[in-house]
């Protein structure tokens, strides 16, 4: 429970020093964002899993004349 409070944190790795930043799932979460995206972590799955989901993009219709 501990670490899934802190997983989305930047620099936040458990990893041993030297051996990652922690800067992959806060970024990765910033850019679905900015896209009106969510990307959530499923605390529910028997293995680490993420989901994520992102807007339909709109289809502007061009003009044919």
């Amino acid at each position: 429970d501990e670490l899934i409070e802190k997983v989305m944190e930047s620099f936040f790795t458990t990893k041993k020093t030297g051996k990652g930043t922690g800067l992959g799932l806060s970024l990765v979460k910033r850019i679905i964002e900015s896209h009106g995206g969510e990307f959530i972590l499923v605390p529910e799955s028997e293995n680490t899993t993420f989901e994520f989901s992102l807007p339909r993009a709109q289809v502007a219709k061009q003009n044919a004349s």
